[in-house]
């Protein structure tokens, strides 16, 4: 039975760009039907071939190439440690078009082109925010504080061969930042990490914000780092979310 690569790279485009963290507004038509064909040439080699791999080893494909091949733009990156203005041309960090053309993102492009690559792969996705312990913060005064901007995560559904389901948080641009520097991402992930189990509307209305970067955490996370641990119903420790993450 033939492929219909159009319908997989379409189905993958309107679910991922769709999403209400993601969005249309960051293109223009040119960008969207260049991506389109970026994604139509990459489901024909992993669609078409001969070689079958489980759901890890693609998740494990998608997430290595991710890390090895995009880098995290410094200028947008200085920009929100500086929470200086973001000018409108470099709104297109946001993208998948500019991790994959321009080999550089933010964490929200970085899980936007994830998304597409698990997502023409036959994996279902999800993007969630992450609120990141300011670690540096705690050191300087010993208090405990959340970093002032969210952090984008990926999340990839799959089962595995005896039927249960399983999820499993990627997120290509730390991993790649942590490795460099020696540190163990697992340990990272599991310890510094708090996803939000909803996404909260207040930051889908102003996922941009006045200076690109989007709604405060202070904004929306009225909670300190002790009250966080033990409200689960707002935002939960990794190790609740993930259960595979020595699988991938």
């Amino acid at each position: 039975m033939s492929i219909d690569h159009e319908e997989i790279v379409e189905k993958a485009m309107r679910k991922v760009i769709g999403d209400d963290l993601h969005g249309e507004e960051f293109y223009n038509m040119d960008m969207l039907e260049i991506l389109k064909d970026y994604l139509l040439d990459y489901s024909k080699v992993v669609n078409n071939s001969k070689e079958e791999f489980s759901d890890v080893e693609k998740i494990n494909n998608v997430n290595r190439y991710m890390k090895e091949n995009v880098s995290l733009n410094k200028t947008y990156f200085d920009a929100m440690k500086q929470n200086l203005q973001i000018e409108n041309s470099q709104l297109r960090y946001r993208t998948a078009f500019s991790a994959f053309f321009e080999k550089e993102a933010i964490c929200v492009g970085f899980s936007e082109a994830t998304r597409l690559l698990l997502e023409v792969n036959g994996i279902d996705t999800e993007t969630h925010l992450a609120a990141l312990p300011d670690t540096h913060y705690e050191l300087e005064t010993g208090q405990k504080r959340l970093k002032p901007f969210f952090h984008y995560l990926t999340v990839a559904n799959y089962k595995s061969e005896d039927g249960k389901e399983h999820k499993v948080v990627l997120d290509p641009e730390r991993q790649a930042n942590r490795e460099r520097k020696g540190e163990d991402f697992e340990e990272y992930m599991r310890k510094k990490v708090y996803i939000v189990e909803k996404n909260p509307d207040e930051f889908i209305e102003n996922k941009v914000g006045k200076n690109g970067l989007g709604e405060q955490t202070s904004n929306i996370i009225d909670l300190d780092m002790k009250k966080i641990d033990e409200e689960y119903n707002l935002v939960t420790n990794l190790d609740d979310i993930q259960k595979d993450i020595k699988e991938v």
